[in-house]
């Protein structure tokens, strides 16, 4: 894994995008206490030489390396209209702990370091038709029932794909992640269930849409698992 230490022009392309400036300073300080050592070099090239995991509107996400392995950091872009990644690492506090999303492991107004999740993505497994498909679908679905379960709403669920990341190959385990449009509520297994029913099988069927009616009403744990058995039902295997 080709990897630059961190204070080279390489991390601070990565950690202080789209250019750096004076307010990566402090950043680089602090992310070295938190045991952050290098940045990984062969992950996509981004304008300005960055690579990068990917970036949104708000912040990039950069591959690190700390003495205890391979983690995430999701750092606030420096011509971000958001002033904070505080909130975002609140959820994910809160969804980490239902099993829905990767763990915070360090949190700061201009970054997160968070557990690494390797994937494949939802997208990924998909294209790729695997024979364990029935089961990372099902893993995708028990994803966001926990998110729902932890009171936190993904408000792009309903475009899961690059959202819901598998924790390895066996794709048995999946996590939601890019919290960073989410905010309190349920909703989750609903939105997802419709988005995969939609692309696989068509359209849910009446008994399903009921379901999916009184899940939204009471946000119900056994309604929940009724919506997952019902929605593979549909998928098929």
């Amino acid at each position: 894994m080709d990897r630059a230490p961190l204070g080279s022009p390489e991390s601070l392309a990565a950690l202080c995008y789209p250019r750096p400036g004076p307010a990566c300073a402090r950043r680089l300080w602090l992310l070295a206490l938190n045991g952050v050592e290098y940045i990984c070099t062969d992950t996509k090239p981004y304008p300005g030489g960055a690579r990068l995991l990917g970036k949104g509107h708000t912040a990039s996400v950069a591959l690190a390396l700390t003495p205890r392995g391979a983690v995430v950091v999701k750092s606030l872009r420096l011509d971000a209209t958001s002033l904070s990644l505080v909130e975002e690492c609140r959820l994910l506090q809160r969804a980490s702990s239902h099993g829905a999303s990767p763990r915070p492991l360090a949190c700061d107004h201009d970054f997160i370091v968070m557990e690494y999740v390797p994937g494949p993505t939802l997208e990924e497994v998909i294209q790729q038709h695997r024979a364990s498909r029935p089961e990372a679908l099902r893993a995708a679905l028990e994803a966001a029932r926990a998110l729902d379960a932890a009171g936190v709403l993904h408000y792009e669920i309903h475009r899961p794909w690059r959202n819901i990341v598998y924790t390895d190959h066996t794709t048995t385990t999946a996590l939601v992640v890019d919290l960073d449009s989410a905010g309190y509520g349920c909703g989750n297994l609903n939105r997802l269930a419709q988005a995969l029913i939609r692309r696989l099988a068509g359209a849910p069927p009446a008994g399903l849409r009921a379901l999916m009616r009184r899940y939204k009403e009471s946000c119900d744990a056994g309604h929940a698992l009724d919506i997952i058995r019902e929605t593979m039902s549909v998928l098929g295997p």
